[in-house]
């Protein structure tokens, strides 16, 4: 294999992980755009005064939210392999470790937020 050969090789691999890579960033925007949705419609449904159904939503949400955040991140980590210059790397990096604060955060909100969703199940189901 020539030198010539080689690049060429390399460069479209290049732009195989970047393709693959866009695909993947429009994953993230459905995951959204399904949990936007979901949220919607649980919001049309729900009763404004019941304050537990709107922990629900706003859990709900969050998850997707959360799955999207994730999968954001596969996406820059495929985009930093054909990344060349310093300055992409750095801006990259930036950007998944303000997605990782991100999504740390909304897990610990989720969480705290799981606990008073599963004591009102408790309440709503007969004791034996």
């Amino acid at each position: 294999m020539t030198a010539e050969q080689a690049t060429g090789a390399l460069e479209a691999v290049e732009r195989f992980v970047d393709r693959g890579a866009s695909l993947i960033e429009l994953l993230a925007l459905a995951v959204l755009l399904v949990g936007v949705i979901r949220a919607t419609i649980g919001l049309l449904h729900a009763r404004a005064d019941r304050a537990e159904d709107f922990l629900r939503l706003r859990r709900g949400l969050g998850v997707h939210i959360l799955l999207a955040l994730e999968i954001l991140i596969c996406a820059d980590i495929m985009h930093t392999v054909v990344r060349r210059s310093l300055e992409e790397l750095v801006a990259l990096s930036a950007v998944v470790v303000i997605r990782t604060v991100i999504a740390f955060f909304l897990t610990r909100e989720l969480r705290e937020q799981a606990a008073p969703l599963s004591g009102v199940a408790a309440k709503r189901e007969p004791t034996r």
